[in-house]
């Protein structure tokens, strides 16, 4: 049997819930009560893409969207295995209400919840039920994309914080049954 891949989604976004259950992140201003009180909750995951879907509970920061990037099957560099080899983005976002002089508030909200989200990565050596493992490098980047709708990379737009980690993991590759009636031309001789 081989993996599929949004099992290997579903299983990153539960894993990410169980480790940010206990960890609390600034909700914007708007979702605050009229005394000024200061109101946290832990970041919402989603399996998705930016912009948030209306499906979404909030696409108000806190949140990580767990976003398949780009994928490959074939055979492995040097070997004759087939594999299945998906990116995985791991798009976080934060707010915070210091003021727009004080950025170290931001980055320090946005250093924390990818530091949760590499924690979650390397806690598992297999995933999807041991379909899947992690190859090649975890990589992370502050900033957003424009493509993904937020900002510009490297530009933080203050109070929105942004970051995406990427992690590339990999399986045997997907097998399909050939569809009944058809004949490969090697069978036809």
């Amino acid at each position: 049997m081989s993996a599929a891949t949004f099992l290997l989604l579903k299983d990153i976004q539960k894993e990410l819930e169980i480790f940010f259950e206990s960890k609390s992140f600034p909700v914007p201003n708007e979702n605050n009560s009229e005394n000024n009180s200061k109101k946290f909750t832990a970041p919402n995951i989603v399996i998705g893409h930016l912009p948030p879907k209306k499906s979404i509970k909030s696409d108000k920061p806190p949140f990580i969207i767990v976003r398949p990037w780009e994928g490959t099957q074939g055979k492995k560099n040097g070997t004759n295995a087939d594999v299945h080899e998906i990116r995985i983005g791991l798009v976080c976002c934060v707010w915070t209400d210091e003021e727009s002089s004080e950025t170290e508030a931001g980055y320090n909200l946005i250093t924390n919840m990818i530091d949760g989200v590499l924690q979650t990565l390397v806690s598992k050596r297999f995933w999807n039920n041991n379909f899947f493992t992690i190859h090649k490098e975890i990589e992370w980047k502050v900033g957003l994309t424009k493509e993904q709708g937020v900002y510009e990379a490297g530009l933080q737009d203050h109070p929105f914080y942004g970051a995406a980690v990427t992690a590339t993991f990999e399986s045997e590759a997907l097998k399909f049954p050939r569809p009944i009636g058809t004949i490969d031309a090697e069978e036809k001789l």
